[in-house]
Parts: structure tokens; sequence; C-alpha cells
């Protein structure tokens, strides 16, 4: 993986997240009594596509620089990698539920009972998809950290 796949995987990452949480938000906005872990996914969708945000600022401000070091340690190219497919897979899987629990409802005020009650037998998979956001965000910024220094 070298610099421009990096760059293009966290700009289409980024996408995704911003889709993502337009769908929680829509969830959240429609359901008064939404669970946290709505808010929470919210929250994680937004850090994530912030400190994937930098990445390709990073790559623009010394792609040399960071070419090299990027050659000198492969095993940072292979955390990026095995990070940005991680954060795909995970990105996939919530997808998914997303559609499963919305079933092509579209627009804030739209969600019906059905879905509402869907999202909520679906509370532990959401729960257990934050924990692996979670676990992607603190991956990716550290990262991030490793390549402003």
């Amino acid at each position: 993986m070298d610099l421009l796949s990096i760059t293009t995987a966290t700009v289409s990452l980024t996408f995704t997240f911003a889709k993502i949480t337009k769908c929680f938000l829509v969830i959240r906005d429609t359901h008064k009594s939404a669970s946290i872990t709505v808010t929470a996914m919210i929250a994680e969708c937004n850090m994530i596509s912030t400190s994937l945000s930098q990445i390709p600022s990073l790559v623009l401000k010394n792609p040399v620089a960071l070419s090299s070091r990027l050659a000198l340690q492969s095993n940072l190219v292979a955390s990026f990698e095995d990070s940005l497919i991680a954060c795909q897979l995970t990105l996939s899987v919530i997808e998914g539920e997303l559609e499963y629990v919305v079933g092509g409802e579209q627009g804030v005020g739209s969600l019906g009972f059905k879905a509402r009650a869907k999202f909520v037998w679906k509370e532990y998979t959401m729960i257990t998809l934050l924990g692996q956001l979670r676990g992607q965000q603190a991956a990716i910024g550290v990262l991030v950290s490793i390549l402003q220094t």
C-alpha cells in the first residue's frame, strides 16, 4: 500500500462515515428516546472521520519524506493497511445493520415504529459494533500521531 492508496482509502472511508452518521442522525432525530448507543455511534463516526481527514493533509504537506518513511517502516504500512481494512469491514457491517433497521426509509421524520423497534432489537449488535469503532479510532489515532512525528 503506497501513499496514494492510503489517501484514497481514507477519503473513501470519510465519505462512508458521513453517510452512516447521517443515518444515525435520522434515527436519533425521529426516535426522541433513542438510546445512548446512537449518540455514541455518531460521536465515534465523527471522531474517526476527523482523524482520517488528517491523513491526506499530512500526505500533501510532505509527500517525499512520508513516502521514504513508509518505505523504511514496512510495519507502518502493514498497520495502516490492517486498520483501514478493519474500518471498511466494520463500516460494511454497520451499513448492513442500518439497512435492516431502516429498510429503505429515508428522510427525517419518516422512521416508523417498525424501524424503531428493529433498532431496539439490534441494540446488542450496535453496542458490539460501537466497541469495534472505538478500537478503530484508537488505532487510527495512533497511526496519525506516528505520521505527525
